[in-house]
């Protein structure tokens, strides 16, 4: 594919989740929630297509296991949940936010709210799953 073909469809990917992003978190009730889960689900489409590219496994050392379908499957479902998951966790944070009176919000935030926010953001990020995984991976969990 052209690089800068590439490009393009990058900015294009990233102007379309942003639109829906701030469509979601201003829209009211469900449609705001649709708007959300839309583009916490074309983020995680795109970063399940391309995490071998962005972590700089697979598909660039030559591995043999990157070709098979299961493991993109399982790169593609696995960001795809948690982008959802990042969607979901900042609508709730969205609910939150009152723009007629902002100092009402910063009164009703707490540490929850910190937790719903980073959780979105590794969520659109796509560093979900890798958090996940050096959480499970670092011996303390059993």
């Amino acid at each position: 594919m052209n690089s800068k073909f590439k490009w393009t469809l990058e900015v294009c990917f990233r102007i379309v989740v942003g639109i829906a992003i701030v469509l979601g978190v201003l829209g009211k009730f469900s449609l705001g929630l649709h708007f959300l889960l839309f583009s916490g689900f074309l983020s995680g489409l795109y970063y399940g297509y391309n995490d071998d590219i962005l972590w700089g496994g697979g598909r660039k050392s030559g591995k043999t296991h990157t070709d098979s379908i299961r493991y993109n499957v399982h790169l593609l479902w696995i960001h795809v949940v948690s982008g959802l998951v990042g969607a979901i966790s900042l609508y709730l944070l969205s609910t939150k936010i009152n723009l007629i009176n902002p100092t009402s919000t910063l009164h009703n935030l707490n540490f929850n709210d910190a937790f719903l926010f980073i959780t979105s953001l590794l969520g659109y990020m796509g560093l979900l799953p890798r958090t996940f995984w050096f959480i499970a991976n670092t011996g303390k969990i059993k």
